[in-house]
């Protein structure tokens, strides 16, 4: 069904209101609630369905200025679901006042449900995702009449601004929380622009970006002139090189249905895949796109190669979930698939990873969304560090398979919840100059601050390289000192590899740590020149090492040593190791809930009366149960015991992949449990006479024939369902020896 837009009332200040304008009566309805204002834009009023459009008028009919908004229409029309409709501004031709640096020729405001408005962040969420642009945001608070006089507006080259609530309302309401403000004297021309030529408004540099974003053909020579990237290196042939990249990944980008953000993100990283990619965020970072975008395209080029590597099949999952926490695997696997120079054995690898990625529901463009809504929902009170950790916590278990739904998140992450039952440490990432101790000085509650080169300049001279050992030691120690003592503790050091930030981050381990890793790009011009300006400069060569190694922290898995911006984790013991304690790359599988319940219970290592497990109980914390109260196929399914302690100490747990059961000595037992003698009557034995057919009694003494073989039957229980019972369980098993066996 098709709906025009209502008309926007005139603020009781507005000049431009003309007798023919509806005028707001007053702005009661906006008091005490949060508004918006955006630059009013001078262009034609345009709704965009899913199968069509109309100006204004719904009957409007045919004009030039309105062909290109209908081609956008066709681009974008099937990503808008049905009973929705986005209204914007076509601002194609030039109307009273011309434009000449356009992020686009349309520009939307406003996205209805059927006669519902959305909110303002879910309508920005929405065009931004169909890669539609909107008016620029001029003022955001709390309703204040004096602020919205006080604007200063450009009449010479803005028309207006228009107000709005940042909630959403109904089109019932809409007079009484939308209104505009329009400079006097709006039209200044004799010809109305529909019957006068068609004059195009112009384009800006970010014109290119927002048309690959919408679904446009990529112009790769305009987008990296949009980014101030035009040269990318000396080769002649880099440009051509880039645009063959673009194209072969554009097919797949489009094939998996990737538009906005994500489609941006993936045409520029394949124009920019041989760029490294530290220097490239940095350079980036400082453009038009901004900090997130500019961090997404320098992980999915410095994350794509990883796909391209073997893999351990039983950590597979893990990482494809860390690296779905980083970027879109969707089109990480298309610029693997499709950048050049993959071999075959390459090629193969991409292709089973994205197999396993599309198995484990991975592969679409927010695969973490749901739980990671559902477990912020849940959990809207907490702090954000303490909620920070719980999700990170619940990604990890979510890659091990231990949980699938945010309730299941919810009730394995409580023990995380009081944020001060561990301390934080954030570690700094940089090379020299770049401006971390800076940032890190800058920052509130720090308890204790640790920096290497203090610590040098301690020994005699700040610049001084030479007793760096005998520095980290220091610097380690007093940071595990400091971590034992709570609060927040910052760590200043380059730490540009991770095998340097795994140094403080087993620390951060060890204190069962939250862990946050400040990674700070600046660009290599920029460096110098802070560098040449210091009182304590490094040297040239030592810089253009740094620059060289530093590798920002990224969710890359990798076999032993997985490159993850991690949360911490409870006396090193869930971090860094496969479920069961063993080592990444080997080591025992974790057990079931039900298969340590029966080992604990039949193990005659194990004293049952010494273990308590953790039960979910739905809005509430977990409920403590001796194991020996448990009913195994009772009320309470298996899937929720939640944690296993013994003696008081956590022994297993389902959300961490902990499995210490093997290692650990609680819950041993302190003496032998034997069965009480005598249990049984010996008789006399028997042997099987061959000449007479029949079982005779045994005389005492040596046989004097002793045969060659004697087959032994033993019967006993198998009490625990493992493959291979432990020490001292019983089974029923046929044994063979060579000699006779005593009797």
């Amino acid at each position: 069904m098709r709906t025009h837009y209502p008309r926007t009332a005139h603020l009781p200040w507005s000049p431009g209101a003309t007798a023919d304008d509806v005028r707001a009566g007053g702005t009661a309805a906006l008091a005490g609630r949060e508004v918006v204002v955006t630059e009013k834009l001078d262009g034609e009023n345009t709704t965009l369905y899913a199968d069509g459009l109309h100006a204004r008028s719904l009957d409007s009919g045919h004009h030039p200025s309105r062909a290109w908004v209908k081609a956008l229409q066709g681009r974008i029309g099937p990503r808008i679901p049905e009973g929705r409709r986005v209204c914007g501004e076509n601002l194609y031709a030039r109307h009273s006042l011309g434009y000449e640096e356009l992020d686009s020729w349309f520009y939307g405001f406003s996205v209805w449900d059927g006669d519902h408005c959305l909110d303002w962040d879910r309508t920005v969420r929405f065009l931004h995702g169909l890669g539609v642009p909107v008016p620029r945001v001029l003022w955001r608070g709390v309703y204040d009449e004096r602020a919205l006089r006080g604007l200063r507006i450009d009449t010479s080259r803005q028309e207006g601004y228009v107000v709005r609530t940042t909630a959403g309302f109904d089109r019932a309401d809409f007079g009484r929380y939308v209104a505009k403000w329009v400079r006097g004297g709006h039209v200044q021309t004799d010809t109305h622009w529909m019957y006068a030529p068609v004059v195009v408004n112009g384009l800006g540099p970010a014109a290119p970006l927002w048309a690959v974003r919408s679904g446009s053909g990529p112009d790769v020579g305009g987008l990296l002139s949009a980014l101030g990237m035009s040269a990318l290196g000396t080769d002649a042939t880099a440009g051509t090189e880039a645009e063959a990249a673009v194209a072969a990944v554009i097919a797949w980008l489009d094939g998996a249905g990737r538009t906005g953000e994500a489609r941006l993100a993936g045409v520029l990283a394949a124009a920019l895949h041989r760029e490294p990619r530290a220097a490239l965020g940095a350079r980036l970072a400082a453009g038009p796109l901004g900090m997130r975008t500019a961090r997404r395209v320098a992980d999915l080029v410095g994350l794509y190669p990883a796909l391209r590597r073997p893999f351990p099949e039983e950590e597979r999952r893990a990482g494809l979930v860390r690296l779905a926490s980083a970027a879109d695997l969707g089109v990480l696997h298309a610029l693997a698939a499709a950048l050049p120079d993959a071999s075959a054995e390459e090629a193969e690898c991409v292709e089973w990873s994205a197999l396993c990625a599309e198995e484990a529901g991975l592969l679409g463009p927010d695969p973490l969304g749901p739980l990671r809504a559902g477990l912020r929902e849940a959990l809207a009170g907490l702090e954000v560090d303490a909620a920070d950790r719980c999700w990170a916590e619940a990604r990890e278990a979510f890659g091990r398979g231990a949980l699938s739904t945010a309730e299941e998140a919810v009730a394995a992450t409580w023990r995380w919840r009081d944020g001060s039952a561990y301390p934080r440490l954030v570690q700094l990432c940089g090379p020299s100059g770049s401006g971390k101790s800076t940032f890190a000085r800058s920052l509130p509650g720090v308890a204790a601050y640790i920096s290497l080169d203090d610590l040098r300049e301690a020994r005699g001279a700040r610049a001084d390289q030479r007793a760096n050992p005998e520095v980290l030691r220091e610097g380690l120690a007093r940071l595990d000192r400091a971590l034992a003592a709570g609060g927040t503790v910052v760590w200043d050091a380059t730490s540009l590899t991770e095998q340097q930030r795994g140094l403080a981050g087993a620390v951060a381990r060890r204190r069962d740590a939250l862990v946050t890793r400040v990674a700070v790009l600046v660009g290599e011009g920029e460096l110098v020149r802070r560098n040449a300006v210091r009182p304590h400069p490094v040297p040239e060569a030592v810089l253009a090492a740094q620059l060289r190694r530093f590798s920002p922290p990224s969710a890359v898995p990798r076999a032993g040593a997985p490159d993850l911006v991690r949360r911490g984790g409870r006396n090193g013991r869930g971090r860094g190791r496969l479920p069961g304690g063993g080592r990444r790359g080997g080591g025992p599988l974790m057990r079931t809930s039900e298969q340590l319940y029966h080992q604990v219970r039949w193990d005659p290592r194990f004293d049952p009366a010494r273990f308590t497990l953790g039960l979910l109980q739905r809005g509430a914390a977990p409920k403590r149960v001796p194991l020996p109260s448990f009913v195994p196929g009772g009320d309470i399914p298996w899937h929720r015991v939640l944690f296993v302690e013994a003696d008081g100490e956590l022994v297993w747990d389902r959300a961490r992949g902990l499995d210490l059961i093997d290692s650990t000595t609680a819950g041993r037992v302190r003496g032998r449990r034997l069965l009480p003698e005598p249990f049984f009557t010996a008789r006399t034995p028997h042997a099987w006479d061959p000449a007479g057919g029949a079982w005779r009694p045994v005389q005492a003494g040596p046989a004097a024939h002793p045969p060659a073989r004697v087959r032994l039957l033993t019967c006993g229980t198998a009490t625990t369902p493992r493959a291979s019972p432990p020490p001292g369980a019983g089974r029923c098993c046929w044994r063979s020896w060579r000699r006779p066996t005593p009797m």
